[in-house]
Formats: structure tokens, C-alpha cells, sequence
């Protein structure tokens, strides 16, 4: 009888101790965590999120905590619940318990760079499953909202009409995640006698100090050998062009400008030791040669218009927020991006000439 007793005694404590409630928090797919009970029901009195003690603002739904507004990839998230047990259990519990933990929002990586085929469509592989992605290529953008997230998707499809290009692609793992910072993904799906190459970023809008990408077909070895392209000013006697170039992959030389050699306005001739096909803005191939034209980005005409002023060529003054840096690349940069300031009038003038010519000087404000 006592032995029987004991019995109904530890099963009773065992019942009690799974009755308990005890509150987890734990991953999902669908947000920054899920809440799951165990045990008699805790009453949900609050949740908070925060990233970096700043809040983030979120919703319970299906048990599942969800942001409200998009969040960056990668970013820290503390969650903490605070939840009520059932009132004859607070002599044991306490008015309130809390759960917490901290949540990586995933990232989503490209994989592959470069795609080589020969025809039919060009897929994009991810290091984890995405649902939202904006592709765009040389002729397209689309933003693409994926009901069942995978980790490999088609990016120019069978019956495109492109060759070979550059895209660039934005993906998020998850619904309310902000799209990460495009990457390039170059592609060839034609069949050529003769080695295809991409130059990056555009031909017509060189930046100072912007690395230039040379994409291959073929190998580089295969179609270089050993001799790497030359980059020479069009206009003879101009300072040349420094830099070194490296090979990221078998298949890409970049060129990394030493000094900002890529002066606005300013044409450059890429000379390659084989002809190759070139692929042109909308994404076709054009005939083999061994030279390509580069053009720099053209200057600001407000840059200008700034820097005429400084010389004393105009009759109003420029007066920068923050003067410019006296170096080659500050200046170079100041040309495409051009100082806030404003103008005023070198010299007093008849107010009847000022007062006509007002709409003139406020014209050449910088904003």
C-alpha cells in the first residue's frame, strides 16, 4: 500500500512538472522567431525587438514574431517575450516570465559570377533559398516575388534575345528583408569561333578611380596567353594610364587604377593582344577586333560653371560650404559631383541692372 502510494505520489509530480508552462523561443522561416508552449497556456503580455537598443517595430501572427517594416540582411535582432503564467501558479512563477534571444536576419549570397552556356536559359544559384529578387539586365528590370523560395533561379530565359551581358541582381531571403546590394552576374549563352568579351562598368562613363573588368568566354590563358591588354590616352602627349591589373578569376582581368587616370571627359583607346567580339549595350555581339574605345564620364556643367567662377571668369563669385581637397583625386571627383555652394556678384552693380539679373544669380546656386 505505501509502495503504491509513492507511486501515485511521483506521477502526480511528474503530471504537475509537465503542466508547467514553459515558453521557447525558436526559429522560422516566416520570421524572426516563433513562440511555442509547452505545458498549461502563459498569457503573451509583450514582445519587444530591438537592433542595436533601437526598436523595431513587430506583430504576432500564428505565433510567429514578424517585422513590420523591412530589415537589412545580416542584421543582430534581440527579441524578448514577457509573458504571464496562470494565476494560481504565480505563488510559484512570478507575476511575469521572459524568454529571449537574438536573431541573425540570413543573408543571401550569389554564387556564381560568371555563367558560360552555350544556349537556353541562365540561372543564378544563392548560398540559401530566396523570395524576392529585382534582375536587371541590359534591356530589362523586373522584380520577382517568389511564393515558394528556392536557391536557384533563371535569370534571362530561353527565348531572350540576349547573348552575353552583365546583370545585376538584388535578392532577399525572406519577405521583409531589405534587398541586399546588387552583384554582377556575367553571362555568354552563344556559341563563337572567336573568344566574347564584357568590358564593366560601361565604356561611355569610366569614373576616376573605378577598376575596369575584362569578362572572357575562354580562359584567360586561352586567349591571352601571357600579355595582358594596354590602356593609352586617344590625345598624344596626355599623361598615361597607371594602374596593375589582376586576375580574380580564370576567366576576368581587372584593371586598378594606380592615380585617378580616368579624367572626366577624357578618351582612352584598351588595346588586347587578340581580336575578340565584344558584346554592345543591348547585349548582341559586334565583329572581332583588338581595340575597344573608353570614354571617362563627362564633367558637370555646374562643376564647371563653379570652377570658372574660382578663375575669375565670370562675374559672380563661388562660395564652396567646404573647400575641396587639393588633390588629384578630390578634384577629379569634385568635377563629376560637384561642391555645395553658392554664387554671388563679383562687384556692385546699378540696382536696375541687379534687380532684372536677380533671377540670374539665384539660377547659379548650388543646392
Amino acid at each position: 500500500m505505501g509502495a503504491a502510494t509513492a507511486a501515485i505520489a511521483l506521477a502526480a509530480v511528474g503530471l504537475g512538472w509537465l503542466a508547467l508552462p514553459r515558453t521557447s523561443l525558436v526559429s522560422s522561416r516566416r520570421g524572426l522567431a516563433r513562440i511555442v508552449h509547452v505545458g498549461l497556456g502563459e498569457r503573451l503580455v509583450a514582445v519587444r525587438a530591438t537592433i542595436d537598443g533601437r526598436a523595431v517595430p513587430v506583430v504576432v501572427r500564428d505565433g510567429r514574431i514578424v517585422p513590420e517594416h523591412s530589415l537589412d540582411q545580416g542584421a543582430a535582432v534581440s527579441v524578448v517575450v514577457r509573458l504571464a503564467p496562470p494565476r494560481w501558479l504565480r505563488w510559484l512563477l512570478g507575476r511575469e516570465t521572459t524568454v529571449a534571444t537574438t536573431v541573425d536576419t540570413p543573408v543571401a549570397r550569389l554564387l556564381d559570377p560568371i555563367v558560360i552556356a552555350s544556349h537556353g536559359a541562365i540561372t543564378s544559384d544563392f548560398s540559401m533559398p530566396v523570395s524576392l529578387v529585382r534582375i536587371t539586365t541590359p534591356t530589362s528590370s523586373q522584380v520577382v516575388h517568389l511564393s515558394d523560395p528556392t536557391a536557384r533561379l533563371t535569370v534571362v530565359s530561353p527565348s531572350s534575345t540576349l547573348d552575353a551581358g552583365v546583370i545585376r541582381i538584388e535578392a532577399a531571403p525572406l519577405p521583409w528583408e531589405n534587398l541586399a546590394p546588387p552583384t554582377s552576374l556575367t553571362f555568354f549563352r552563344v556559341d563563337s569561333a572567336d573568344p566574347i568579351a564584357i568590358v564593366s562598368p560601361s565604356t561611355s562613363q569610366l569614373q576616376p578611380s573605378t577598376p575596369l573588368t575584362i569578362t572572357l568566354s575562354q580562359p584567360v590563358t586561352s586567349v591571352f596567353g601571357s600579355a595582358l591588354p594596354r590602356i593609352n590616352p586617344v590625345v598624344a602627349g596626355a599623361e598615361p594610364v597607371l594602374g596593375t591589373w589582376s586576375r580574380p578569376t580564370p576567366y576576368s582581368l581587372v584593371f586598378t587604377p594606380t592615380t585617378p587616370d580616368f579624367w572626366p571627359g577624357e578618351a582612352f583607346e584598351l588595346q588586347l593582344p587578340r581580336a575578340v567580339a565584344f558584346v554592345g549595350p543591348g547585349g548582341t555581339l559586334e565583329s572581332p577586333r583588338s581595340s575597344l574605345t573608353l570614354t571617362a564620364a563627362q564633367p558637370s556643367i555646374l562643376a564647371l560653371q563653379e570652377l570658372l567662377a574660382e578663375l575669375d571668369y565670370l562675374p559672380l563669385q563661388f562660395h564652396p560650404a567646404t573647400p575641396t581637397p587639393l588633390t588629384v583625386a578630390a578634384q577629379a571627383a569634385a568635377l563629376l559631383d560637384p561642391p555645395r555652394g553658392s554664387f554671388s556678384w563679383r562687384w556692385s552693380e546699378p540696382s536696375s541692372l541687379t534687380s532684372s539679373s536677380s533671377t540670374v544669380s539665384s539660377s547659379w546656386r548650388s543646392s
